[in-house]
């Protein structure tokens, strides 16, 4: 029986900065950065939050410290700090979790341009965190995001547009996507591109072009690739078919926990093609 080829998902991983916890500052810096933070400076009060957390070597990083002065410069529209702040909201990090304060601010940085604001935005409208899901709201934040180049979003409009739902589907526009994130190097847009040649949709069925971009993405570590190109190399058309390249594509992939790829790979070695049999 021919396995289906895995279906691609879309990257709902929200943005945000990686927080380092160890540095060193001194404190007279704190201070006087402090002084110039009272007097409602927006670039100071943002700059002394990302000294606490990111440049605090030495010194007990105080996420609450932080917070207070991302929230200063945030009220005072410094896109960054709105960016910040969403997302401090969003990991519940120095207060409390808030979806809802993470897409009130998110959407702030957004409208101000801020590329990672607006894929966030677009995800949460996507997913319903904070908001009412609103599909045609992710699509709008999602092309604003896209447009400046997010390659997350590129890909994401490429998987929407190339979705079951018909009211969305738009394979020229899928196309025009999830090349845009090709281009930048994007594993799963090149996953998504072979499933597009696989199935035919939007374009002639081509096994080869199919074949050639699993190859692509798997190489970049791609598990849903390394699952496919398993599934197309032991289920595929004869001229494609190679149990051993079967074989190891599956055993990346169910090494990295992809449950299916691991069944594929466990019927593979019980009955010893590609591989030697283990009874």
């Amino acid at each position: 029986m021919k396995k289906a080829i895995f279906i691609f998902i879309i990257l709902l991983t929200i943005n945000v900065p990686a927080q380092n916890k160890s540095g060193n500052i001194s404190y007279s810096i704190l201070k006087t950065l402090g002084k110039a933070a009272e007097k409602d400076d927006a670039n100071t009060q943002n700059n002394i939050a990302y000294k606490l957390d990111y440049e605090g070597k030495g010194i007990l990083i105080v996420p609450k410290k932080s917070f207070r002065w991302y929230e200063k410069a945030a009220e005072q529209c410094d896109v960054k700090a709105l960016y910040l702040l969403a997302s401090l909201y969003h990991q519940g990090i120095g207060t409390l979790k808030s979806y809802e304060k993470a897409v009130y601010w998110f959407e702030k940085a957004a409208e101000q341009g801020h590329a990672n604001s607006q894929c966030n935005l677009a995800i949460m409208y996507y997913k319903g965190h904070g908001t009412l899901k609103n599909l045609k709201k992710a699509i709008y934040w999602y092309e604003k995001a896209a447009e400046q180049g997010h390659v997350d979003a590129q890909n994401n409009l490429g998987i929407i547009y190339s979705s079951k739902k018909r009211s969305l589907r738009d394979y020229t526009k899928a196309l025009y996507w999830l090349k845009k994130a090709i281009d930048q190097g994007h594993a799963s847009a090149k996953n998504t591109l072979g499933t597009i040649y696989y199935y035919g949709k939007g374009t002639s069925k081509d096994y080869t072009k199919a074949l050639y971009w699993f190859e692509k993405a798997a190489e970049q570590g791609d598990v849903n690739a390394q699952y496919n190109l398993a599934n197309l190399y032991s289920s595929g058309k004869r001229d494609l078919r190679d149990y051993t390249k079967a074989f190891y594509s599956s055993k990346k992939a169910a090494e990295q926990g992809h449950a299916e790829a691991q069944n594929t790979f466990a019927t593979i070695y019980y009955t010893g093609k590609g591989t030697l049999k283990d009874s």
